[in-house]
């Protein structure tokens, strides 16, 4: 048997009260996780059965943000939130039966479950003169459950039950307060709140 989990985080934030000079500010948090397990039986003799479970978790948290009670103010620049990640979890196992009679049973789970976020919090204040503000989260989940069954012997069963989910959240919130500089008018010439997710899941079972 074997198991391999990821959890944890990865965050970035901004908080307090911040005046940039520059042309441009940008708060970002990025992760790349994967967790790939592996397990090989074998079975030989007369009689022979073995039993494999394997599975992966992936529970990672990764957030880009400017909490509440922040003030950011930008005489001249843009702001950029932005939080991007990667997970996959791949579960694979290998069974040889070779006894007069045989059997093989491999349970399989892979399963992803992150959460992927850019935050600007209610009660943040962010003041611009003219600039642009981008909200962006940008996530892609591969959970993947494989099995492959050989059959050497007089009687083979196999029996093989792989499982796959990427159920992960994505999101982009603007929920603070945008306008000039001093709370005077529009402020920002642009918005764009985005989020992207792209979550895949895959189980199969090969038996020759």
């Amino acid at each position: 048997n074997s198991t391999a989990n990821v959890n944890g985080s990865t965050q970035a934030s901004l908080r307090g009260q911040t005046t940039v000079a520059a042309t441009s500010l940008t708060v970002s948090a990025s992760d790349m996780s994967t967790a790939a397990p592996v397990t090989v039986t074998g079975s030989g003799g007369g009689i022979a059965v073995s039993v494999a479970a394997s599975g992966t978790t992936l529970a990672r948290r990764t957030e880009a943000s400017i909490p509440s009670n922040a003030r950011i103010t930008l005489p001249v620049g843009s702001l950029t939130v932005q939080v991007q990640s990667a997970s996959i979890a791949n579960t694979s196992s290998e069974s040889d039966g070779g006894g007069i009679v045989s059997v093989n049973m491999v349970n399989l789970t892979a399963t992803i479950n992150s959460i992927t976020r850019a935050t600007v919090a209610a009660g943040a204040a962010i003041n611009v003169s003219s600039g642009t503000i981008q909200i962006t989260a940008n996530a892609q989940s591969l959970a993947k459950a494989t099995t492959k069954s050989i059959s050497g012997g007089g009687v083979n069963v196999q029996i093989s039950n792989p499982r796959a989910s990427a159920t992960s959240t994505t999101e982009a919130l603007m929920l603070g307060d945008v306008t000039g500089l001093d709370g005077v008018g529009a402020g920002a010439q642009s918005l764009l709140v985005q989020a992207t997710g792209n979550d895949q899941s895959f189980a199969g079972a090969d038996t020759t």
